[in-house]
C-alpha cells in the first residue's frame, strides 16, 4: 500500500448521502479504497470479517 493511499469506511444509512460522500472523496482523490455499509452492525462486520464479509480480511490486522 502507498504511503499516501487511505482506507475508509463509510457507515450511512442514506443512500442519498452516501452517495455524495463517496463521490466527493473519490473526487478530491482522498482514498483509494472506499467500503461503505449501511448501519453499525454491517460496518461490525466488514471490520471483523464476520457476516457476508468472512471471507476478507481483518482489516485491523496489518498484512502477513
Amino acid at each position: 500500500m502507498n504511503q499516501n493511499s487511505v482506507d475508509v469506511l463509510l457507515v450511512e444509512d442514506n443512500p442519498g448521502d452516501a452517495e455524495l460522500t463517496i463521490r466527493e472523496l473519490r473526487r478530491n482523490h482522498f482514498s483509494n479504497n472506499m467500503f461503505h455499509a449501511k448501519d453499525g452492525e454491517e460496518a461490525l462486520d466488514f471490520i471483523f470479517a464476520t457476516g457476508k464479509f468472512s471471507d476478507i480480511r481483518n482489516i485491523l490486522s496489518p498484512p502477513n
